[in-house]
């Protein structure tokens, strides 16, 4: 019974490690796809119609769920736990704002290699505010990922904006923050559910600042946000179905992957060059990767049998 229980367990975490590179690989392309609808239009606009088209995306997604259906599941009346997700879905979208800015601000491997500080605050919300049990190999991860990114990095005082700098590291303490929330938010929703009760309430709250520098986008500009707001949901719901097995510090040492995605992504649509210090910390943040994932082996988050 137990050796069933660890296959299972290996078998969920595996599922959910894939969530978080599919997430990692439609991210990458979503914000592609947004840091070249932003050219033409601003980034407030751009952010409010990813969100709306999201919104609009996951709805009969959310519809059509069987999960949903009356008698299968009971509505979640818990006031403070709405109050919960439209907090995660506002500090996601200030996050975004931050990240956009600091995309336009820096060169993309610059404001990439910033944003993997994620993983430090997820590591340090995880032992805050999880009171996750503290464990050398993740931490290991966490710094061995870092010192990949700084060699990636290799900042030239002609290249730094210290306010494309500040976004950059505001927006991975944002970001850090919103998977903190949704770890402590698994378990009652669906992932199709759990992206839905995050992107709607973030949607009056961009369409504030949409609304001053409105102009009406063109159908090239439309598509392409069409297209990133499709990915952000897959995405979503990904990291939704990922966080309900993996645990924060586990998942936070697995975010350097993003950078390699935002490398390849920079090699073709960017034109931007690989050179040996890229090759040296790609290949360093591939190992912060694997000692991540080997974290937490042997063990889940995810309760044997009769324990809940």
């Amino acid at each position: 019974m137990e050796n069933s229980f660890r296959v299972a367990a290996r078998s969920a975490q595996v599922v959910a490690i894939s969530c978080i590179v599919g997430e990692m690989m439609f991210s990458t392309v979503s914000h592609v796809l947004l840091r070249t609808a932003a050219i033409a239009l601003s980034p407030p606009e751009a952010l409010f119609l990813r969100l709306l088209f999201a919104a609009v995306l996951v709805t009969p997604w959310v519809a059509a769920d069987r999960r949903l259906r009356p008698g299968r599941y009971q509505p979640m009346t818990d006031r403070s736990r709405l109050l919960r997700y439209a907090v995660c879905g506002g500090v996601s979208y200030l996050a975004s704002m931050a990240w956009l800015y600091a995309m336009i601000a820096l060169p993309l491997a610059m404001a990439t290699s910033l944003f993997f500080t994620t993983g430090l605050f997820a590591g340090l919300y995880a032992w805050w505010l999880l009171k996750e049990p503290f464990q050398r190999r993740s931490w290991l991860a966490l710094a061995v990922g870092l010192c990949g990114v700084l060699i990636v990095l290799r900042p030239t005082a002609g290249e730094v904006r210290v306010d494309g700098v500040a976004a950059a590291l505001l927006a991975a303490a944002l970001a850090a923050l919103t998977i903190t929330q949704l770890r402590m938010l698994r378990g009652r929703e669906t992932p199709t559910l759990s992206a839905l009760l995050r992107l709607a309430p973030a949607i009056p709250l961009a369409a504030l600042p949409a609304l001053k520098v409105w102009e009406w986008p063109s159908h090239t500009a439309l598509a392409g946000i069409f297209v990133a707001a499709a990915l952000l949901v897959l995405g979503q719901a990904a990291a939704a179905a990922a966080f309900g097995t993996l645990r924060l510090q586990q998942a936070a040492a697995l975010e350097y992957l993003r950078l390699i995605f935002a490398t390849i992504a920079g090699v073709l649509v960017f034109n931007e060059t690989i050179g040996a210090a890229t090759l040296l910390g790609g290949a360093m943040i591939l190992c912060a990767a694997w000692i991540g994932s080997r974290a937490t082996a042997g063990t889940s988050s995810v309760a044997p049998p009769g324990t809940h």
